[in-house]
């Protein structure tokens, strides 16, 4: 997808949020998260374009920085934590047992152009790359031999 795309889409997302918020104070919650998704999707994918043509990081990412403050929950903001940003997410397949991390936001099947296996001593561990190598996922298999418990136990089921 090229820029100027990406950012048509994000402006309709972001517009069709405007108007959803603002017409009825009691949205239903189906409806305000899927127009939130539509504008974190948007984003992401002008984020990707951004960086596909230019090779610069998301014009977003210190407006998220600043979400992730310290807000007295017990959790770490990214100064404490050593500057990292979670954007992870796990899915898990128990019967498979097999783990992927997303480190991309939704990945198209197909666009992984390469893909390097490293074999371990209790399961294999794949790398998805993208275009210029750029990571997109991570691919582990024999998860519950490979990662700790508690990872898995946070993943979402690959299943559903």
């Amino acid at each position: 997808m090229d820029i100027p795309t990406a950012l048509n889409e994000l402006v309709e997302a972001l517009a069709e949020h405007a108007e959803t918020m603002a017409a009825d104070p009691d949205v239903p919650p189906d409806r305000a998260v899927a127009v939130f998704e539509r504008v974190r999707l948007a984003a992401a994918r002008y984020s990707d374009a951004t960086f596909e043509a230019s090779g610069w990081g998301s014009p977003f990412s210190e407006v998220l920085e600043d979400e992730d403050e310290d807000d007295g929950d017990g959790d770490l903001d990214d100064e404490e934590a050593g500057g990292f940003v979670d954007t992870t997410r796990l899915a898990y397949d128990p019967d498979a047992d097999a783990a992927m991390i997303h480190v991309a936001d939704d990945v198209p099947p197909g666009r992984a152009v390469r893909r390097i296996a490293v074999d371990l001593a209790h399961g294999t561990v794949v790398l998805d790359l993208g275009d210029s190598d750029v990571l997109l996922g991570v691919e582990v298999l024999g998860a519950s031999r490979v990662l700790p418990a508690e990872v898995l136990g946070g993943g979402t089921d690959a299943r559903q």
